[in-house]
């Protein structure tokens, strides 16, 4: 027999290991260890059976051909050793031996190779209430299926999801293919914020536009940047939950001081209207229209190419056209 190789973790990226490594290796002995009732799941797809995209849970742990994906499939048609309800305990690096639990009895297992398949964890909001009826992972089928149920039973109207990544966005999308109002909320300050740059997430959040969707960022203030200009703000005010604040950067404090004074104006002058070069996003979403998302993108603007010169500039904001821009060009100003 040749060498043996134990691969820890047995749902997507466990088992597609120990099917390569036969492939590449018809005498090696493989054993995969995995702590769950369920062998190789495509846990990706999880977000269409919510949508009603698939029909049916067991498509994710069947063949094309109807087969189950369990350990008698492993053994049978691959020569793999895979082993549900196996939750590893210890990893000895020096007797090259993992302790593993199963069926509530410890037991050793020797290798040659070991292989760690373990996958992510959700993250749980540290944070009172937060193990309640109604909030859920999804993570396992089980939790897949608990979701299901729960709006198939009637009475879920609302849906909101932490994270924008791949999962959150999907999990939206099928929500909101349900019928669901749906709000993700994303501590950075873009969608998909591990792949995407800043000008990309601005195109995808720009395709992202449904009444029953909506999309909020940067929604944890975790203190002040190194290039934060800690002057901008009254750090001894006292402020409500939800309040927002917009800190300037170190040296364009400066230039938009010069600037409000060369015109004359702070940032709600003429009669109160709002200036669209000062206005925090709290003023600029008193405006008809504007919300979150979009005086987010009025900030991020002037940032970028510096102050409006009139307030036509506004309509330079992607989703801010005519429309919008009648209703709010007498309550503005530059």
């Amino acid at each position: 027999m040749g060498k043996r190789v134990v691969i820890v973790g047995g749902v997507a990226a466990g088992m597609k290991t120990a099917a390569r490594l036969r492939r590449l290796d018809a005498e090696a002995e493989i054993i995969v260890l995995e702590r769950g009732p369920q062998l190789s799941y495509g846990a990706c797809g999880f977000p269409y059976f919510i949508s009603g995209e698939v029909k049916s849970m067991d498509s994710f742990d069947h063949t094309p051909q109807g087969a189950l994906r369990d350990s008698n499939y492993f053994a049978a048609v691959k020569g793999i050793d895979a082993r549900c309800g196996c939750n590893v305990q210890k990893i000895d690096r020096v007797q090259k031996c993992v302790h593993y639990m199963e069926k509530g009895e410890l037991k050793q297992l020797s290798y040659d190779v070991l292989v760690l398949a373990t996958g992510s964890t959700p993250v749980k909001l540290p944070l009172p209430n937060a193990d309640a009826s109604g909030i859920h992972s999804f993570w396992f089928p089980w939790d897949v299926e608990a979701v299901d149920k729960e709006i198939a039973e009637g009475g879920v109207k609302d849906v909101v999801i932490i994270g924008a990544g791949f999962i959150g966005l999907e999990l939206a999308e099928a929500f909101v293919r349900r019928g669901l109002h749906t709000s993700v909320l994303e501590q950075q300050d873009r969608l998909l914020p591990q792949l995407l740059d800043e000008d990309m997430a601005a195109l995808l959040l720009r395709d992202t536009k449904n009444p029953l969707l909506d999309i909020y960022l940067q929604e944890k203030a975790g203190g002040f940047t190194k290039k934060a200009d800690k002057l901008s703000v009254n750090l001894a005010e006292v402020v409500k939950d939800g309040t927002q604040l917009t800190i300037e950067k170190k040296r364009k404090r400066k230039a938009a001081q010069e600037e409000q004074s060369s015109h004359g104006m702070s940032s709600a002058d003429e009669a109160g209207k709002i200036n669209l070069n000062t206005a925090s996003a709290e003023q600029l979403m008193k405006l008809s229209g504007i919300g979150e998302s979009k005086a987010a993108q009025i900030i991020s603007y002037r940032e970028k190419n510096g102050a409006f010169k009139k307030i036509e500039d506004i309509m330079n904001i992607t989703g801010i056209k005519e429309g919008v821009f009648g209703k709010i060009k007498d309550d503005i100003t530059v």
